[in-house]
């Protein structure tokens, strides 16, 4: 039993019916506002899941898809060619069983040390006299061609991994079978380079022609 003082407050309140009504708004508008707010907070983190799977779509991790065929040189016969990889994610790439094509021939990568996040690789046929850094992984190839050998008019380049997964690809000069309008052939003593290293919106735009080549190493334009 509820001692006798608060029977009697309990009395009084029921009496004034002015009281209890201002009571009876002061519980209900007090019961709106938890509600609002619980329902502010399930809405904005469900919106904030949301966002955040949203994000996770769009910007899926890296893999070794973000390979890059980063700069080439084509001009000038088999000796001198090369093709440069750049490994722009957080992870060695190993890869060994990788293979490069041109529009006639592929070549299958031989087992080399993994691009380590970062790096380079560049891949030379067997018969080159191209001169790597020793901070690049060198992939000298068992044929005396990249390919059929690049040619110097136009040609693509299309590297694959060891699945044989399309990773990148390039076309050139008068090759139009990756883009429309393909990328510059480059000439004597020139390369065709990615500006900045790495960059990539598909399209010929995303490549400059270097006069001063930066095999196995940053590109410099």
């Amino acid at each position: 039993m509820l001692p006798a003082i608060y029977n009697d407050i309990i009395l009084e309140f029921l009496k004034n019916k002015r009281l209890a009504a201002i009571f009876v708004m002061y519980f209900l508008a007090v019961s709106l506002l938890f509600v609002q707010i619980t329902q502010a907070f399930f809405s904005d983190t469900a919106s904030s899941l949301s966002n955040t799977f949203a994000a996770a779509a769009e910007f899926p991790p890296l893999t070794s898809a973000a390979l890059k065929i980063n700069e080439f040189s084509s001009h000038g016969g088999a000796s001198i060619e090369w093709v440069e990889l750049i490994n722009p994610t957080g992870s060695s790439v190993d890869v060994s069983g990788w293979s490069i094509e041109d529009n006639n021939l592929s070549d299958v990568f031989p087992t080399v040390s993994p691009i380590p996040p970062g790096g380079f690789a560049v891949v030379v046929p067997n018969s080159s006299s191209l001169s790597v850094p020793g901070s690049a992984v060198k992939i000298t190839l068992g044929t005396g061609n990249i390919g059929n050998g690049l040619a110097d008019d136009g040609d693509r380049i299309i590297l694959k991994d060891a699945s044989a997964t399309e990773i990148d690809k390039v076309s050139y000069g008068d090759d139009t079978f990756i883009f429309p309008t393909p990328v510059p052939a480059p000439g004597a003593s020139q390369s065709a380079a990615r500006i900045p290293n790495g960059f990539d919106t598909d399209s010929a735009s995303d490549w400059q022609i270097d006069s001063t080549p930066t095999v196995g190493t940053t590109n410099s334009l």
